[in-house]
Formats: structure tokens, C-alpha cells, sequence
């Protein structure tokens, strides 16, 4: 028992001579150490060398100064980044994209290429000795990687936008019929577009600070056009058409018409619309394309800009109604035409009198207008389903009888009568239309009553003296020609 008890105490003095030990190398080398540290970490810190293990944007720059560092990232990585952004734009359906290209630059973006090189050199070079040494310990584990940011110009990318709008926007462009060998032809609609200026800066200005990005979605406000190219596909037959004659002799008239049936033509009604033929054909003036000629005002026939185009509405008119479709406002002349039966003409005068049709069918209904030779057609187009068979009806058809006044007048010889302004009768007549489907009437509406007022024979008689023996009385002037342009 004595004996192992000497072996205890012998063993735990020398267990602890050994701790004794390693705490007095332990002292030394803590000296050695920190002189060690000092030494590389103001080696280190002379040298302009960047961190072993740091890389910009993937790119390694461990030990390089920072010229080289840049190079490098020029080289194997800036020189990889797209040139260009494609800036797209996408309509509704998202069929046809456009695009447009711009360097990051026009844009706006800059890279801080100097920022991030900067900021690899700090690596292992921000606070205390003991952090330095640690943050370059850690990078012999796991490297640090630096992101170059990019700065943006939120003014030149505003510029870069107006003008890029310039080629964005465009206005809807309605879906359109064409004739080809008498068959009509419909032509796509086109949606239009406007770039949303502010919302898209906003969205680059975040996008672009990616270097990589080759692609933005430009933010655009789609515009629908009035009329699709699916709504046109009905125009089957023909619902309604009526034809006038003219006299192509009187020039300036024939004229007239020619513009206003080319202004005209292939206007599209959609339902529920109401259709003006004065919106549809502007002002009767000579910056227009019209002549001066003649047409009715207040009863009498007068020079006027556009004198004809009443023909054009009249004809309208009928076939409108021969197409079933609703009168809005019309109005007749003030004495009757020749191209039309009384009660069916349609008088217009811009800015006073318009004609106004209302589509009421289920599906858009096409106009076509035409001349040949001296004949003016309309053609109402439109769906099977909207086709019906329409009769127009005159009845009550009445003559008013013209008076007569007479005004004396003592510079004509007694006995003697010189008219100074032509008698004309005057009508009544009533339009009914009637409407039949299969041969069973749906449907009979009167239309209007109208009266064309009479204008009173005007007759100056002679109460003067009659003339001495010999003396010649004054020949009597020929009568002049007229015509009835309205």
C-alpha cells in the first residue's frame, strides 16, 4: 500500500510539470505569434495586393493589384455581357412582338466596375488586426465574391424613353373590308399601343442593375380598335340597294358626287351605332376636293360648295331603309328632285342638316357606294340572319296648287303682265314601309307625311300708259334656262 501511493504522487507531479510546460511554450509562442501576425498583415497591407480567394462577379482576382484585377474582369467577364437590350413589346393576344434594341448606356446604366474593385481590395483589410487576419483566414475555406452594381441616369433613361415611344406607340387601326373580284375581303384590325413612360423607367431602373439582363418587357397600355376583324366576318349578302341617275353633263355636280361616293364607300355601321353622314363626309369645301354647284336653299336654286351631295344622302336614305335599319334623322327638300320619288329624298347641309341612320340589327352592316356611267348605287351589306324582304309604300300622294299674286306696276304699258318669279305646285305624300319575313308581314310603320310647300306665281301687271302711235314697245326678254341640282 505505501509503495502505490509513491506512484500516485509521482505520476500526478509529473502530469503537472506538463502542464506547466505547454502553458510556458504557450506563453512564448503567444508573442511569436502576434509578431508573426503584425508582421504578414503589414506585409499584407504594402503589398496592394487583393485577398487570396476573392473574386468580382465570379471573376478571380486573389493576388492581383487592382489594374490587374480590372483587366481581368474587363477581359473575362464585361466582354461577355450583352451590348444590347431587347426591349419588347407584346399586343393583347400576345401574337406579334416587336422589339427594340438600345446599349445599356442609352439606357441610362453605368457599370461600377471602380466601386467593386475597391471594395475586393478592402477584403481582409477592414478592422483590427485580429479581424483582418481572420476574414483572410476564412477565405482559405470559402471564397468572397463581389457583385459590380450598376448605377442608373434616371434622367437620360427618361430621354431614352420619350424617344423611344416615338416608335411604340401607334393608334388602333379598325379591321377593314376590301372588294377583290366582287367578293369582300376583310383586313385585319391592328391593336394600338401606348408605352406607360414612367412605369417602365421605374421597372428598368431595377431591372438593369443586373449586368446579364439581354431582355425587358416594355409596360405598354394596349388600345382597342372599334372595329375587329371577327365582327366583319358576316358580310354575306346584300340587305338593301338602290340606285339614282344623274346628269354627267353638269360637271362641277358630277364631281361632287364623285368625292362624296369615295368618302363614302365601305363605311362600316357597327350595331347599335348611329351613323352621321355629315361627320362621315366633313365640311362641303373646296380644301376638301368640292366644287361650287348648284343646290336647294329655301326653296330656290343657288351656287353652292358641295351642291349635289343631297343626291348621295337620298340615295343612302333608301337603301337604308330597304336594308330594315332605323332613320335617326333625316329631312326632306324644300321642293321636290328628280332623282327620287317625293317622299323618299334625304336632305343634308353641314353644320344644319344631318341624315342619321341607327343600326338596330344584330351584326355591323358594310356601305358600299359606286358610280357607273350615270348611275349612283348604294349597297347596304350584312348578315343571312339580318335579311328580310322590305317594300316602301306611297300613298295620299297629293298635288298642292300654286296661287298666284299679282303687283301692278305703272312702268309696264296697261294691259300688259311680265312674271317676275315662276309659280310651282306644291306635294303631299305619305312612306310606309313594310316588312316581311318567309312572306308573313312582322311589321308596317309609317314613316313620314311630308309636304313640299307650293311657291306662289309672282306677276307684275302693267297699269302705265300705253305707248304713242309709232313708238316700239320694248321686246320682251327671252326666258332663261334652269336646272334642278338638288
Amino acid at each position: 500500500m505505501p509503495q502505490a501511493s509513491v506512484t500516485r504522487r509521482e505520476a500526478g507531479g509529473t502530469s503537472g510539470k506538463r502542464r506547466l510546460l505547454i502553458c510556458l511554450c504557450l506563453a512564448a509562442l503567444v508573442p511569436v505569434t502576434a509578431l508573426a501576425m503584425a508582421i504578414t498583415d503589414r506585409r499584407f497591407a504594402r503589398s496592394g495586393h487583393i485577398a487570396h480567394n476573392v473574386r468580382i462577379a465570379g471573376i478571380p482576382v486573389g493576388g492581383k493589384t487592382e489594374p490587374g484585377a480590372l483587366e481581368a474582369v474587363m477581359r473575362d467577364w464585361v466582354a461577355h455581357l450583352p451590348e444590347q437590350i431587347r426591349l419588347r413589346s407584346a399586343t393583347t393576344a400576345g401574337a406579334d412582338k416587336d422589339a427594340w434594341f438600345m446599349t445599356p448606356g442609352e439606357l441610362g446604366s453605368r457599370l461600377l466596375l471602380n466601386e467593386a474593385i475597391s471594395g475586393a481590395r478592402a477584403v481582409g483589410r477592414a478592422g483590427n488586426i485580429f479581424q483582418r487576419s481572420l476574414d483572410r483566414l476564412r477565405l482559405w475555406r470559402s471564397p468572397h465574391d463581389i457583385r459590380v452594381e450598376c448605377a442608373m441616369d434616371e434622367d437620360a433613361l427618361h430621354e431614352a424613353l420619350v424617344g423611344l415611344a416615338g416608335k411604340v406607340d401607334r393608334q388602333p387601326r379598325n379591321a377593314d373590308v376590301e372588294i377583290v373580284d366582287g367578293k369582300v375581303e376583310v383586313v385585319p384590325d391592328v391593336w394600338g399601343r401606348k408605352l406607360k413612360i414612367d412605369e417602365t423607367a421605374a421597372h428598368l431602373a431595377q431591372v438593369l442593375r443586373d449586368p446579364a439582363t439581354k431582355s425587358v418587357e416594355l409596360i405598354v397600355e394596349q388600345q382597342e380598335p372599334g372595329v375587329k376583324a371577327s365582327q366583319l366576318r358576316k358580310f354575306e349578302v346584300v340587305l338593301g340597294s338602290y340606285t339614282t341617275r344623274f346628269n354627267r353633263a353638269k360637271r362641277s355636280r358630277t364631281h361632287n358626287l364623285h368625292v362624296a361616293v369615295r368618302t363614302l364607300n365601305k363605311a362600316i355601321i357597327m350595331p347599335g351605332e348611329v351613323f352621321s353622314l355629315n361627320e362621315r363626309l366633313g365640311p362641303r369645301q373646296p380644301e376638301f376636293g368640292y366644287r361650287e354647284a348648284g343646290a336647294f336653299i329655301n326653296g330656290e336654286l343657288v351656287p353652292s360648295a358641295g351642291g349635289g351631295v343631297c343626291q348621295i344622302s337620298s340615295t343612302l336614305y333608301n337603301a337604308a331603309l330597304l336594308s330594315n335599319l332605323r332613320i335617326r334623322e333625316r329631312r326632306h327638300h324644300s321642293m321636290p328632285v328628280d332623282y327620287v320619288p317625293t317622299g323618299q329624298d334625304a336632305t343634308v347641309f353641314y353644320g344644319l342638316i344631318d341624315f342619321k341612320i341607327e343600326n338596330d340589327l344584330k351584326n355591323p352592316v358594310l356601305v358600299l357606294a359606286d358610280i357607273e356611267d350615270n348611275r349612283l348605287t348604294v349597297n347596304c351589306l350584312g348578315a343571312k340572319e339580318d335579311a328580310l324582304d322590305v317594300q316602301l309604300v306611297r300613298s295620299d300622294v297629293a298635288v298642292i296648287p300654286h296661287g298666284r299674286k299679282e303687283i301692278e306696276d305703272e312702268e309696264l304699258p296697261e294691259g300688259t303682265q311680265e312674271v317676275e318669279k315662276e309659280g310651282r305646285d306644291g306635294h303631299r305624300v305619305t312612306l310606309t314601309r313594310i316588312v316581311r319575313r318567309d312572306d308573313v308581314e312582322i311589321k308596317r310603320e309609317r314613316l313620314h307625311r311630308d309636304t313640299y310647300a307650293p311657291r306662289t306665281e309672282v306677276v307684275r301687271v302693267g297699269v302705265g300708259e300705253q305707248p304713242a302711235e309709232g313708238e316700239a314697245e320694248p321686246a320682251a326678254p327671252e326666258p332663261g334656262a334652269s336646272e334642278s341640282d338638288g
